[in-house]
């Protein structure tokens, strides 16, 4: 078949999980995220290891999920409601698609992580949101998340690649929003 051909455009198939698949290759590949969302005290690298079940516990799982300061890790960039308590949280969510040509296109997916100012110091005098931030760079870059494709972190492969931080709450909370991308296409319709 040929790529040039009028009939071959990007569906882009999987969209709809990128970031649902991006949550759970970090459940599985990533132990030290879980503890630093789960625990807030000091030593949240010292504590064991989550279960399965207590990660997924602590994804929220829509509006029937009920009080969402129960809950650390959400598909959204924007919450209902406000919460002041001291927690840590990531955000996973799409931030941007460009077409390059019509057979793939480029998506970027914001990571936020965020966390309470007065939780912020870690034993050995860590920062609980920049161990977050150089824990998802290390999970996901250049890894194959949900058979889509490849994440990457690199400004030639997409200019909106960085790391911004950010206040939120009135600077209760700060944190860093991670924009990543992956190639997205119908590249086996192709050959």
């Amino acid at each position: 078949m040929n790529c040039c051909s009028d009939n071959i455009y990007n569906k882009y198939d999987g969209l709809q999980n990128l970031t649902l698949y991006i949550i759970q290759y970090l459940m599985l590949n990533n132990e030290d995220i879980w503890k630093l969302l789960k625990y807030d005290t000091q030593d949240a690298l010292e504590k064991p290891n989550l279960t399965r079940e207590e990660k997924a516990a602590l994804i929220y799982p829509g509006n029937s999920g009920g009080d969402m300061d129960d809950y650390r890790v959400f598909r959204t960039p924007y919450l209902d409601d406000v919460t002041t308590n001291q927690q840590a949280q990531i955000r996973v969510y799409l931030e941007s698609i460009a077409p390059d040509t019509t057979v793939y296109g480029t998506v970027d997916v914001n990571i936020e992580v965020i966390c309470h100012v007065k939780m912020i110091e870690l034993n050995d005098y860590q920062n609980r949101v920049e161990s977050l931030v150089w824990q998802v760079l290390r999970t996901l870059n250049g890894t194959e998340v949900g058979g889509i494709g490849k994440l990457f972190f690199d400004r030639n492969g997409s200019y909106y690649d960085l790391i911004k931080m950010n206040r939120y709450n009135n600077r209760n909370f700060y944190g860093y929003t991670i924009t990543m991308s992956t190639r997205m296409g119908n590249l086996e319709e192709c050959q």
